[in-house]
């Protein structure tokens, strides 16, 4: 696109050019023939020309070109859909601001599922949305404060003006917008999580804050929908904690690394176990980790189905190996995700379990 945009610049600027010499060579002369009869002095005056001529289009190319390049700079820190100023602005105006030691509020927005929506109502909906968005954030953003549209469905404000208070209620106000204005029968809630960072007039760099913007809002996100947090310094770590515990688990499920604890279920007559409930353990590096802790990690990475599957293979062949299960167990439960209910997959896992273990589930 910038090629693009110096390309349509340089035939401006020779078209521009090309008329004016023209215009210059068809009517100078016959101008300053009908202003000056005298042929000595009009030969004198034609040196006099070619030095205004060289002079004048020296200024007008000079004013061509600035007006060029400033429509070009323009056009490269705006974003095409929304008219907001895009990421590059936003890293230079960044940068500008911590190195005057001006202290300001980085807020970084993002959109909740909005791959999914755009994926399920196509791109031009996806737009829609985006510049629906946008004109929110203009409506609530106050004066003063500058907007940015980082790419794809994150935002960033630059405000200096509000305190952490005032940030807060505009952005509250600016997400029950989303919720009523966009709201209908036909599409999805939209909502979007929010973080704010606060730069110091003496902190790090622009990089860095930005950063911990990214990362702040990721973990809203982790948290749940329309969440709104204050970036603190020990969040860092516990993000970090928690993207090395996605990758661990997600090994771990492609090893089927995974254990399966019983948990017996009584009959309240008899005091005899009629069946067990199985129940997902894991251990990192021989140490337990929580189920608290790990089956949220698999809801959100999208590990949840397939470590449905290794905890209920492991169950069935487990009980059948040992001969309880069809005889003195005569129930095996299960936990499923609610988000296995939402899902083709959640209901395909059991009864593909049902089918592949026909022969020896208890009927």
């Amino acid at each position: 696109m910038p090629n693009d945009l110096s390309l349509r610049a340089a035939f401006r600027l020779s078209a521009y050019y090309l008329l004016f010499g023209l215009c210059w060579i068809l009517f100078s002369d016959l101008a300053l023939n009908a202003l000056v009869s005298d042929p000595y002095l009009n030969a004198k005056l034609q040196t006099f020309k070619g030095w205004f001529y060289v002079g004048i289009t020296a200024l007008l190319l000079f004013i061509w070109s600035k007006r060029a390049f400033f429509q070009i700079r323009l056009l490269m820190e705006c974003d095409p859909l929304t008219g907001l100023k895009n990421r590059s602005w936003a890293v230079q105006f960044g940068k500008q601001k911590v190195q005057a030691c001006e202290p300001f509020h980085l807020i970084t927005i993002d959109l909740d599922d909005f791959k999914m929506l755009n994926d399920s109502e196509g791109h031009h909906h996806g737009d829609s949305t985006l510049i629906h968005v946008t004109r929110e954030l203009q409506e609530h953003v106050p004066d003063g404060c500058e907007i940015a549209r980082m790419g794809g469905d994150e935002f960033a404000i630059f405000d200096w003006v509000s305190t952490p208070q005032q940030i807060r209620a505009y952005l509250k106000a600016f997400q029950k917008g989303l919720k009523t204005e966009h709201s209908s029968e036909e599409l999805p809630t939209l909502s979007a999580s929010a973080s704010i960072v606060h730069s110091p007039a003496q902190g790090p760099s622009f990089i860095e804050v930005l950063q911990r913007g990214e990362l702040a809002v990721h973990h809203a996100t982790y948290i749940g929908k329309g969440q709104l947090i204050t970036y603190q310094e020990d969040m860092q770590r516990e993000i970090h904690e928690s993207i090395a515990l996605t990758k661990a688990l997600r090994k771990a499920i492609a090893n089927r690394d995974l254990q399966v604890a019983y948990q017996p279920q009584f009959d309240a007559k008899t005091n005899k176990v009629i069946g067990v409930e199985a129940l997902a353990r894991w251990q990192l590096n021989q140490e337990p980790i929580s189920p608290g802790i790990f089956i949220p990690i698999a809801e959100k990475a999208g590990l949840i189905t397939d470590l449905t599957e290794i905890i209920m293979d492991k169950a069935i062949q487990e009980l059948s190996a040992s001969g309880l299960l069809g005889g003195e167990i005569s129930k095996l439960s299960l936990n499923l995700s609610p988000l296995q209910f939402n899902s083709p997959d959640g209901v395909n896992l059991l009864l593909g379990a049902m089918e592949r273990y026909r022969a020896v589930l208890p009927h």
